[in-house]
Formats: C-alpha cells, structure tokens, sequence
C-alpha cells in the first residue's frame, strides 16, 4: 500500500549530514511514510548510510542519477518516483523541527482539505540561529483560495518562495510537474519557480505559523552566483508569464507577476555588481569564477541578454 507521506531529499555530497536528516525522518510521530533521497552522482555513495536506516526501520526509495542534474531536477526526479499521497521537500543538510512536525501539519491538511500547508522556519546562517524567521520562510495567511493564493504570494515582496516547509498534495504536483519539466531554470532560483507553480495551481492554501522545518545557510559569501539566478529568472520572465497567459491567468496577475521578477532580477545584478566591481582596476578583470557562472548558465547571447536585461533594470 503507498505511504501517506514522500519525503524527497536531493542529495550532493551531505555525506555527513544526510544521517542526521534521516534520523529527523525517523524520530516523527509520523510512520506512514517513505524517503525518496535522488543521489546526484556524489562523490561518496551513500548506499552505507541508506543500508542503516533501513535497519532502523525507514523505508527509503534510493534514486541515482546517471550524470549531474541539480537541485530542480533532483528534485522532480524524486517527485516522479514518489508514492505518497502527500509530498514534502528536506534538504540533505536541513532537519524537521520535532517529531511531531510532520503529523501536525499532515493531520491540518486533510482536516481541512487544502492541497498544500505551508509552515515556519527556523533558520541557522553559518551555525547561528537567527531570531527572525525569514520572510521566503514564512506562511503567506492563515487561509487562501483560488486566485488569492498567488495574488497574495506576489505582494508578499519573495515571502514564502522556498520550496522546503511545505507538504502539498501529489495531484498538485502533478499539475506543476509539466511546467516545471519544461523550464530551464536548473539553479538558484528552482525554489521561486516551484514556489510559483504550486501557488499558481493550488486552490485552498493553509498556512500554518508553527515551526515545521530547520533550514541550514552556509556559503553566504557566493555573490558571482547572482548571475546564476538571474540567468534562471529571466528564464522565467520569457517562459512563466507565456505559460500564465496560456492557462487563462488575468492581464493585472501577469503584470504583477513581471513587476515581481524584474525586481528580483534587479536585487541580483546589484548584488552581481557589487561583486564584480570594488576591486576592480584597469587591469584587473573580475575573478574567473565570475565567468564560469556565466558560462554555466547561459549561452553567449544569453547571457547578453541577461546582462542588457539587469543593466535596464539597475539603470532606471
């Protein structure tokens, strides 16, 4: 019979933390449930870890992928081999806040018959616990329908947009699942574009402010990836707000939705520049790991694109 819960963990090299993950998994009140962990082609195979908890009694669902795929699509990987009913997102290197966070929220979802709850926060930046739960950490209202779900996430200025701290219902994946296939956001800003199909798709929203997830920030000092996710949101404004229309959403939503991205795209060319340019002189060019960002992500005329795209936004 398939659990009642998928927990998907995309896996990179979290050798070290992944148990601690798995013993969050295991400690839940919770038991109808199954770890899917996407392997993606760690450099330490994790098979050792897996074999134990398995022991321990967790049903694990091990997924390897054959060549490098990122987050995104680790994460839709898992969600295709997913069982569940309900499915939820935990980081390799995160933890869920207690034992009891899993069924609390579960047991809200079909009480109330919401295809997707969605909870606090708590956040650790670079081992210190912050007192503020983040505003992409926290829950949009109380309770939302139709189209005020996506309306209010939009306003709510990048709240809400992290993929982890939320269970929804696998028919809503499924409906987010083509879309997301599609795009070809594949870094840095996956969470924004599950974050906006899901609210896009969903028609009751639960938002519920007790803290479910812990989320684990290390490498803060990575400003040349801004280019990274600026090359993923102008994916997005060329692929999502088409997508949008073709689904029938309003002219008003749409150009919300644009407003939202431009603005994004501007917060990460400041922060590109401000990387890039303190230090430098005429003969300094920026560090090379600037210029593999761009490679990696995007085409020369791409990533002039995305270039012309952040200057015009940073310049009005």
């Amino acid at each position: 019979m398939p659990p009642l819960l998928s927990v998907i963990i995309p896996h990179y090299n979290h050798h070290e933390a992944l148990p601690k993950a798995l013993e969050s998994i295991l400690a839940q009140t919770l038991k109808d449930l199954e770890a899917v962990i996407v392997d993606d082609c760690s450099d330490v195979p994790c098979d050792d870890i897996v074999s134990l908890y398995r022991t321990k009694g967790l049903h694990i669902t091990l997924v390897r992928n054959e060549k490098r795929q990122y987050t995104k699509e680790s994460r839709l990987i898992g969600v295709e081999a997913a069982q569940g009913r309900l499915i939820t997102f935990l980081d390799a290197d995160d933890l869920f806040y207690n034992n009891a966070a899993l069924q609390y929220h579960v047991e809200r979802l079909l009480e109330t018959g919401a295809d997707i709850i969605h909870f606090d926060t708590l956040y650790y930046e670079e081992g210190v616990r912050k007192r503020q739960i983040p505003r992409w950490g926290k829950p949009l209202a109380k309770e939302l329908r139709d189209g005020d779900i996506f309306r209010t996430y939009l306003r709510t200025d990048g709240g809400g947009h992290a993929t982890c701290g939320k269970i929804a219902t696998r028919k809503l994946w499924l409906a987010c699942l083509p879309a997301a296939r599609a795009s070809s956001v594949r870094r840095y800003q996956e969470d924004f574009l599950f974050s906006s199909l899901l609210f896009f798709h969903a028609r009751h929203y639960i938002g519920s402010f007790r803290i479910g997830y812990v989320y684990f920030r290390n490498n803060v000092q990575a400003l040349h990836k801004a280019f990274g996710r600026c090359a993923s949101l102008h994916a997005m404004l060329t692929e999502f707000l088409p997508y949008m229309r073709q689904q029938g959403a309003d002219t008003a939503l749409c150009a919300d939705m644009r407003a939202c991205l431009l603005k994004a795209i501007k917060e990460n060319m400041l922060k590109y520049l401000e990387y890039v340019y303190p230090n430098l002189q005429e003969d300094n060019l920026p560090p090379e790991s600037v210029f593999s960002e761009m490679r990696e992500h995007a085409e020369p005329d791409m990533a002039l694109r995305v270039l012309m795209t952040g200057f015009m936004q940073v310049l009005k």
